[in-house]
C-alpha cells in the first residue's frame, strides 16, 4: 500500500516491489532483498552476505 500512497515518495519502486515479492517467498530479511535488488539495478550479479538463510537465493553469495 505504501508504494501507491501519495504521501510517500519511494525511489526505484520496481526494485522495491521485486524485493517485497522476494521477501514474501524467501527466507531472508526484507533489507537483504532490497539491497540485492539495488545492487542488481546497478549491474551487480551477486550480493555478498553473511546471512546463511540466503544460501539458496541465486542473487546472493554467502560468505564463510
Amino acid at each position: 500500500m505504501m508504494l501507491i500512497t501519495r504521501q510517500f515518495e519511494i525511489d526505484q519502486k520496481d526494485v522495491v516491489r521485486h524485493a517485497v515479492n522476494d521477501y514474501s517467498q524467501g527466507k531472508g530479511d526484507f533489507a537483504d532483498y532490497l539491497i540485492g535488488g539495488i545492487n542488481r539495478s546497478h549491474g551487480c550479479n551477486l550480493t555478498a552476505t553473511s546471512d546463511r538463510s540466503l544460501k539458496d537465493a541465486p542473487a546472493f553469495e554467502v560468505l564463510d
